[in-house]
């Protein structure tokens, strides 16, 4: 059986009981016939493979570009969490997945860590002002 492979995307300092509640609620969304689906905290593969790809910069392009040996992508797509709790942006990190994900023509959703039961398609992301790594940008979401 063919592997749809997706990265979760998420904030540095989630926690890890949200982060399992979210791996539990947001895979089955993410679930398409005949493929089994993987998804990936981000953090996991930070841990596993950044300081083999050589830091931040090469480890988003393993995640953005990168392929096994048989030539399959890392990942098919990414998914992450919409901004909520009194924060309205994504941050600077989660930002550049994203923005890497688009420009590959990857599938880019996200979802409401409050209401998971639906996943919504993400069209690109608009820059804020200032340069804060924790407010960096917005979703652009496609209308429903």
């Amino acid at each position: 059986m063919d592997q749809a492979r997706w990265l979760l995307a998420h904030a540095k300092n989630a926690k890890d009981d949200d982060l399992q509640r979210w791996q539990a609620v947001v895979a089955p969304l993410l679930q398409v016939a005949d493929w089994e689906t993987w998804l990936r905290l981000s953090r996991d593969d930070f841990k596993e493979h950044a300081a083999a790809a050589g830091g931040w910069k090469p480890w988003l392009r393993r995640c953005i570009e990168g392929e096994d040996w048989a030539g399959n992508p890392h990942y098919h797509g990414i998914v992450v969490p919409l901004p909520g709790d009194g924060v309205e942006a994504l941050g600077r990190a989660t930002c550049q997945l994203v923005e890497g994900f688009l420009a590959q023509g990857k599938y880019v959703y996200a979802f409401d860590p409050d209401d998971a039961d639906k996943i919504y398609k993400v069209l690109g992301v608009e820059l804020l002002p200032g340069n804060s790594w924790v407010a960096f940008a917005k979703l652009v979401l496609e209308e429903e």
